[in-house]
């Protein structure tokens, strides 16, 4: 496995930690308190150790979520992020075919699809409208009302 940049910052953290207990030992191996440079440094050492484990952990977990995410693009589409996508492969899908040769007002014929949450979605056959308007019939609101509804992220 690649070495994590949170095992670095996680090196960092064992070596300050070590130093501030350094600093605490030789005060009680003296048998005195800390001075007020010492303690200082003491402070920053630790606010330090704390904000790189803050920082480690977070990246832990981001690289714990983006594995999540790979593993689940890779059950719902059978390939691996690090292979090409279809539409770079040199195959033009149908509708980027359609996209460039249909003329204003032309209309494509959206299959039916098993939708996100198992449902099947029906196909609809659309005329692109002309007016470039952005009601609430257009396309752009059509879309937009449609991922209100069946986004579990909003």
């Amino acid at each position: 496995m690649a070495k994590s940049i949170a095992d670095d910052l996680m090196k960092r953290r064992a070596a300050l930690a070590q130093e501030a207990r350094d600093l605490a030992t030789k005060a009680v191996a003296e048998d005195r308190d800390f001075t007020a440079e010492e303690q200082a440094e003491f402070d920053k050492r630790m606010a330090e150790v704390d904000a790189l484990e803050a920082r480690a952990n977070s990246i832990v977990e981001g690289e714990k979520r983006a594995k999540e995410l790979e593993e689940s693009f890779q059950q719902a589409t059978g390939r691996s992020l690090d292979d090409p996508d279809e539409s770079r492969s040199g195959e033009e899908s149908e509708f980027a075919k359609w996209a460039r040769d249909s003329s204003r007002g032309g209309a494509f014929d959206v299959p039916a699809v098993r939708g996100v949450v198992g449902r099947l979605v029906a196909g609809e056959k659309r005329d692109m409208s002309g007016t470039g308007g952005l009601g609430k019939a257009s396309v752009y609101g059509t879309l937009w009302e449609y991922a209100i509804e069946a986004s579990e992220l909003l």
